[in-house]
């Protein structure tokens, strides 16, 4: 682009792209956040969803658990060190992805 329309785009980003919200797709959960559909969330973000993979089984069960719940099904945990296998699986998709949006929000847009 010649130099004029590229500094007339310059002075012009802000009233152009940041006076307005950003707009974001609707995003289809299929009415739950399984696994596979966060997997593909974070890959349109352009984040890594290998703790999410890592971890991907623990995800559908507590998925399904909670679904089962929803319908009426009583749902027993009989021991805590099984449900803190869930938990500890939670924990670290949230905190990765919590570091990894931290990490995007805080570098340069042109050096990733």
């Amino acid at each position: 682009m010649p130099d004029n329309e590229f500094l007339d785009e310059v002075l012009d980003f802000e009233d152009k792209y940041l006076s307005m919200p950003p707009e974001f797709p609707d995003v289809d959960t299929q009415s739950n956040l399984w696994p596979n559909v966060l997997v593909e969330l974070l890959r349109v973000a352009d984040l890594n969803p290998d703790v999410v993979i890592k971890h991907s089984h623990k995800l559908k069960t507590l998925v399904s658990r909670r679904n089962k719940i929803a319908h009426g099904e009583n749902n027993i945990i009989s021991e805590v060190s099984y449900y803190q296998e869930f938990e500890k699986a939670v924990y670290d998709v949230m905190y990765d992805l919590a570091f990894q949006i931290d990490e995007k929000l805080s570098s340069e847009p042109l050096l990733n």
